[in-house]
């Protein structure tokens, strides 16, 4: 779950704003998987795909702040041992 606290009101081009952030935060996964641009979890791990599994979309408002979130998901391979 990744969480953000912006501006939020009458402005409807700033409540546009921070939903394009999430639209543009959700190609970003997916740009990255495509080009297998994947962070580092160190030795025995090997990520193999992010993605947003929602929409960003406002979970909670006040009169001039508004709470935003997005469901991510990291697919990850873990090396193991065999017994």
């Amino acid at each position: 779950m990744l969480r953000s606290v912006a501006d939020y009101g009458a402005d409807i081009l700033q409540n546009l704003a921070n939903s394009t952030l999430y639209e543009q935060l959700s190609a970003w996964f997916e740009e990255q998987t495509r080009k297998r641009n994947f962070p580092d979890l160190g030795p025995g791990r090997t990520v193999q795909s992010i993605e947003a599994q929602s929409t960003g979309y406002l979970m909670t408002a006040a009169p001039d702040v508004g709470r935003y979130q997005i469901q991510c998901r990291m697919i990850y391979y873990e090396k193991g041992t065999r017994r």
